[in-house]
């Protein structure tokens, strides 16, 4: 699963992009959020942004069988910055 961040929303001290490397998207796309501070990367439209902060969240097909692992807190968390992350849309299945 693929989840975009909320440029407008905090992030811990010790994590994310400065002000400046944030996204700037444009009021159709950052008025999804509804005050959340991250979302399913769907319209893939997210992803061709400069400074676009993902969560990737590996899942199996078979959710259930990840939810043990979820419920310990095994679940990994990707955090990604880079100027060219519009190239990875062609690389990623998002979810239904």
């Amino acid at each position: 699963m693929i989840s975009v961040k909320n440029p407008m929303k905090p992030s811990p001290k010790w994590a994310g992009l400065s002000m400046d490397q944030k996204a700037s998207y444009p009021e159709k796309l950052n008025s999804l959020f509804l005050g959340r501070s991250f979302i399913p990367a769907k319209p893939t439209s997210f992803l061709s942004h400069v400074g676009c902060e993902l969560i990737l969240i590996g899942v199996a097909d078979d959710l259930m069988s990840d939810l043990p692992d979820v419920a310990k807190g095994k679940n990994v968390h990707f955090h990604i910055k880079s100027s060219k992350i519009g190239k990875l849309k062609n690389h990623i299945k998002l979810p239904n």
